[in-house]
């Protein structure tokens, strides 16, 4: 989504705008006179302002308020309906696309597969796909579109700097899908998605400082802090790539013992298959029909649920480098909570104690004491949901100023 740039009253008046939608959207309802009290400015601005969003139907008047003395005052809404957003996150295989609200309540959602990851037939994929997800005539109430893609992302431009499992490397993302839909885009890490959307509608809904990780065929991390995503320069998060044995497997970057080529899913599946062929026994030579290198990670939880005690130790293993990892970004972070995501973290108690042991072993009681483990409580939908965040969250820089006055008239 290219910035809007603008100076001088212009730029006053956008601004004046973001504030009074923020109180809006968090103090509703509230009135006139509260909204003016709230956001510091004066009546005269928060009546042209006020107009301006009912013409847009993003506020509305729903009734009278009380009073202890005068004339009731008249309450406004912020109308989450007015216009709709997109989110959609790529895991290398498929899209998974929502249709959310401004308040980022699903209306719909959508899984559509893709053939490889040439970008730009992955971009081609996503916009049949949000033409499948919208009903006709809704497309053009589409505010914009919020991606969550694996990788390294600059979200100031939507370049996908690196992707290690995909094979991309300085790959325009937000221009092709601009290009194609015609439509403003939101690219970030889909971890960072993920983070924003926990902090918003999942478990660490109103925490200021949290920190998400998601374990599935990579490791991610996103941080909040003080209730904003943090980027660092852009690329805060690659906690897979934090290396947790020197003398461990090689991983993909190039490192020796990264928490990704010990902890993902594709890691666990590995060290199943290594197993089974130095002819430990398993319920997963029966899972893969005796074809060993077909094991995946999702088979090793089944084959846990099932009593399997390989597979119960190595969950247990995966979990105890994980905990090393989270205990160090306790340590370093001092986070209310810790949410842990993605499709490892599905594998249940075998994973999730010896996770838990570990970062009692290696946090600071002092700073551990306090901090919350939980699992996501989004699932599936944190990376898309955080995505559609990204883009309401931007809801004032994506109504031009010039077309808000003119249809306010």
């Amino acid at each position: 989504m290219s910035n809007i740039k603008s100076s001088g009253p212009v730029a006053l008046r956008r601004l004046n705008r973001g504030v009074v939608l923020d109180v809006l959207r968090a103090k509703r309802p509230i009135s006139r006179t509260g909204l003016a009290r709230q956001a510091r400015l004066s009546k005269p601005t928060i009546s042209v302002i006020v107009e301006q969003l009912l013409a847009l139907n993003l506020a509305r008047e729903i009734g009278l308020g009380s009073s202890q003395r005068g004339r009731r005052p008249v309450l406004l809404d912020f109308n989450p309906d007015a216009q709709l957003v997109v989110g959609a996150e790529y895991r290398g295989h498929d899209w998974s696309l929502v249709l959310t609200n401004l308040d980022g309540h699903v209306l719909r959602r959508l899984i559509v597969p893709t053939a490889n990851t040439v970008p730009e037939l992955v971009v081609d994929v996503l916009a049949q796909g949000v033409h499948e997800l919208c009903d006709p005539g809704e497309l053009c109430q589409v505010l914009g579109v919020g991606v969550g893609v694996p990788g390294t992302v600059a979200m100031q431009t939507g370049v996908v700097a690196l992707a290690l499992n995909l094979g991309w490397s300085n790959v325009p993302l937000r221009q092709l899908m601009e290009k194609s839909l015609g439509l403003p885009f939101v690219v970030a890490n889909r971890c960072k998605a993920a983070a924003l959307a926990e902090r918003a509608h999942g478990v660490g809904r109103d925490m200021d400082n949290l920190i998400y990780v998601r374990v599935g065929t990579g490791v991610g991390a996103g941080f909040v802090y003080r209730g904003e995503l943090f980027l660092g320069r852009s690329y805060a998060g690659e906690l897979g790539h934090c290396s947790i044995d020197p003398d461990g497997p090689l991983c993909r970057c190039g490192n020796r013992g990264c928490l990704e080529a010990l902890a993902s899913g594709p890691a666990l599946a590995a060290r199943a298959q290594k197993r089974l062929r130095d002819g430990d026994s398993s319920l997963l030579s029966d899972l893969c029909s005796g074809q060993v290198e077909s094991i995946t990670a999702r088979m090793v939880a089944q084959a846990a649920q099932e009593g399997d005690a390989l597979a119960r130790q190595i969950l247990a293993e995966t979990g105890t480098f994980l905990g090393i990892a989270i205990g160090a970004l306790i340590n370093l972070y001092n986070p209310q909570m810790v949410v842990l995501g993605g499709p490892v973290s599905q594998a249940g108690p075998f994973l999730i104690e010896p996770l838990r042991e570990q970062v009692r072993r290696h946090s600071l009681s002092l700073l551990a004491q306090d901090v919350r483990l939980e699992l996501s409580m989004l699932g599936n939908d944190a990376g898309p949901v955080g995505a559609a965040t990204m883009v309401s969250g931007q809801l004032n820089d994506l109504l031009e100023w010039p077309e808000l006055h003119a249809a306010a008239q």
